[in-house]
C-alpha cells in the first residue's frame, strides 16, 4: 500500500482529537503523512483565566494531544474564537488553498458543511470555506499569486467529513487498536474538557437531572475526564458495532459528489504502469 497525505482541518484544537483522533493515529501507524490545521485560537473555551492565558494554554494542550496521537504535522492559524464569523472568507480560503498546494493531500478531512444539528456556527463556517478551498485549489486562476511562488494547482481526490450528526455514514475506520491513544490524547485538552463538560453539567441542572457519579468524587477534573472518556468509548463502540468492529469512527466519504454514479459507469482504474 502506497503512503498518502491526509490534511485535517480542525476549527478547534480538540475537534480533530474528538472526531477523528483514532483515525489520525491509525493512519500514522500505517505510514501515511497527516497534517492537522487548527483554525481558531480557542481563547474562550475555558472555565478560568484571561483570554491571553486561555489562548496560550489551548495551544500548548493542542500540541500535547497531537504528540499523543503520533505527532502529525500541526499548523496554528490563530483566528479569534469569537470572531471567525467576521473573518475575511477570501483570506482564510487562501491559507487553506496554499496548504493544499504545498502538501498535496490525497484526502482532506473536515467537518461536514451539510451536517445536521450542529449548534456551533464556526464548525459549519470553517467547513464551507474548506469545501470552497478544495474546489479552488485545482484552478490556476484562483489565488494565482501562488503560481508566482512556484505552487501548482492540486486536485484533492477524496474528502472525508466528520460531524455530530452526519446525513449518512459510508466510511468507518477501525480504531480498536487506537482507542486508548484517542482517549489519552483527549485527556490532554484539560481546558477544553472543563468548558465542554461544565456546559453539559449546566444543561443537566437546567433539566433538573443529576449524575450519581458526582456523589463519589468532588474533584472536578476527575469528573471531566471520566465523563469524556465514557462518551468517547460509548460512541466508538456504537459506531464500531454498526460495522462489525469493536471500536470505530464514522465518516461521510465523498469522491465525485453527484457524479459518483456517472463515474462508476464510465471510468476504470488506471493501471500501475500508466501512473505518473
Amino acid at each position: 500500500m502506497s503512503s498518502k497525505v491526509y490534511l485535517v482541518i480542525s476549527p478547534h484544537g480538540y475537534d480533530a482529537t474528538l472526531f477523528c483522533g483514532g483515525t489520525i493515529a491509525h493512519l500514522l501507524e500505517e505510514g501515511h503523512a497527516v497534517h492537522v490545521v487548527r483554525v481558531l485560537d480557542d481563547a474562550k473555551k475555558a472555565c478560568t483565566g484571561t483570554l491571553e492565558q486561555a489562548r496560550a494554554r489551548s495551544e500548548c494542550e493542542s500540541e500535547m494531544a497531537i504528540r499523543t496521537l503520533g505527532n502529525p504535522g500541526l499548523t496554528h492559524l490563530g483566528y479569534p474564537e469569537d470572531g471567525i464569523s467576521l473573518a475575511d472568507w477570501h483570506s482564510l480560503r487562501e491559507k487553506i488553498v496554499r496548504l493544499i498546494r504545498q502538501l498535496k493531500p490525497f484526502v482532506v478531512m473536515s467537518f461536514d458543511p451539510w451536517a445536521l444539528y450542529d449548534e456551533e456556527y464556526e464548525h459549519l463556517l470553517v467547513a464551507r470555506i474548506v469545501e470552497d478551498a478544495c474546489r479552488c485549489s485545482a484552478g490556476h486562476l484562483f489565488h494565482s499569486e501562488h503560481m508566482d511562488a512556484g505552487l501548482l494547482p492540486h486536485s484533492v481526490a477524496q474528502r472525508i467529513y466528520f460531524g455530530r450528526s452526519l446525513s449518512r455514514i459510508n466510511h468507518v475506520v477501525d480504531i480498536s487498536s487506537q482507542i486508548e491513544v484517542k482517549v489519552n490524547a483527549m485527556m490532554q485538552h484539560k481546558q477544553a474538557l472543563c468548558f465542554l463538560v461544565e456546559g453539559f453539567l449546566n444543561r443537566l441542572r437546567a433539566n433538573r437531572l443529576r449524575l450519581p457519579l458526582m456523589d463519589d468524587t468532588g474533584d472536578a477534573q476527575e469528573i471531566h475526564a471520566h465523563l469524556m472518556e465514557q462518551f468517547i468509548r460509548r460512541n466508538a463502540s456504537e459506531v464500531g458495532r454498526s460495522a462489525g468492529l469493536r471500536c470505530g469512527e464514522g465518516f461521510r466519504l465523498d469522491r465525485f459528489g453527484e457524479l459518483d454514479d456517472f463515474v462508476e459507469a464510465v471510468a476504470e482504474p488506471v493501471r500501475s504502469d500508466e501512473e505518473d
